[in-house]
């Protein structure tokens, strides 16, 4: 099953993320690689808070098809 991350962008850098305007909370939903990566560097570690994982939904719907 593929987890996504909430990650809420901190600070006033950042504008947008992946070509999307951010929105107003700022929370935006990535892949486990991509959040791995925001955490593994430096410059964006600071400006990153980790808000939780998400089921990705179509995992849910090929298992339930699956059985």
């Amino acid at each position: 099953m593929a987890r996504r991350a909430r990650l809420r962008l901190l600070g006033n850098g950042w504008i947008a993320y992946n070509g999307a305007t951010l929105p107003d909370d700022r929370v935006i939903e990535v892949t486990e690689e991509e959040a791995a990566n925001f955490l593994r560097e430096r410059g964006s570690a600071r400006s990153v808070e980790f808000v939780c994982w998400v089921d990705d939904p179509d995992d849910h719907a090929e298992e339930h098809a699956q059985t």
